[in-house]
């Protein structure tokens, strides 16, 4: 069976809330809580890339440390830029890579689970966690010299919300794929996406301060419940 590694790609810079990533949220650093799901969801092998000095001076038992370049840890660098240099420094290339984003905490282990058992399917080069969104975006276009370019279609302007399809988008909870793939292909576009709806209990992006309260709020309620 192919090894499933998660990494938590962390940057020491966030130009919207400084220190986001380490930020507390519900007693535990933000990016701990993507550990506890990588955990939860019985992956061993987990995989912290990071350029925050003081975690890298500091290793933890939970987790395996990858010091990013500088490269790699610009402000404008994709996700994938670091995933890629971090499959070929530790030869990674066999494995099964499943990206959890700090700023996902609320994101649940089943969801992580139903990603990597879609991968495992066959079909797909990646697999991700999708959340369905308002479809009257639909009727919407970018203005080019005065002119309306529909998004999708002319008709699709005028048909009533209900008619329209259901829209989704990538949430950024998970990311699955094979190491050797995301090498060669050289960047996580592709058409062949599969994919797994998260519950919407789990859909926060975390960006600024009034986030974190929000995410706190939803973990006191799960405790509660537990």
């Amino acid at each position: 069976m192919t090894k499933t590694i998660a990494v938590i790609p962390l940057r020491a810079g966030s130009k919207g809330l400084p220190g986001k990533n380490t930020r507390p949220l519900a007693g535990l650093p933000l990016y701990l809580h993507s550990v506890a799901c990588a955990r939860a969801a019985g992956i061993e092998r987990i995989i912290v890339a990071t350029d925050i000095a003081a975690l890298l001076a500091a290793p933890h038992p939970d987790y395996e440390l990858y010091a990013r370049s500088e490269a790699s840890s610009r402000d404008d660098a994709p996700t994938h830029e670091v995933v890629i240099e971090l499959i070929e420094a530790l030869g990674l290339h066999e494995a099964t890579i499943v990206i959890l984003q700090a700023t996902s905490p609320l994101r649940r282990a089943a969801t992580v689970r139903a990603a990597l058992a879609r991968l495992e399917e066959g079909g797909h080069e990646l697999t991700v966690s999708i959340s369905e969104i308002e479809n009257s975006v639909m009727k919407s276009g970018t203005v080019s010299e005065g002119r309306l370019v529909p998004l999708v279609s002319a008709a699709a302007l005028f048909q009533p919300r209900q008619s329209l399809p259901r829209l989704y988008k990538l949430d950024g909870g998970v990311f699955a794929f094979r190491g050797g793939w995301l090498v060669a292909n050289g960047a996580l576009t592709t058409e062949h996406i599969g994919v797994v709806e998260s519950d919407p209990a789990e859909l926060l992006d975390i960006d600024c301060a009034e986030d974190f309260a929000r995410a706190e709020a939803v973990l006191s309620a799960r405790a509660c419940r537990a």
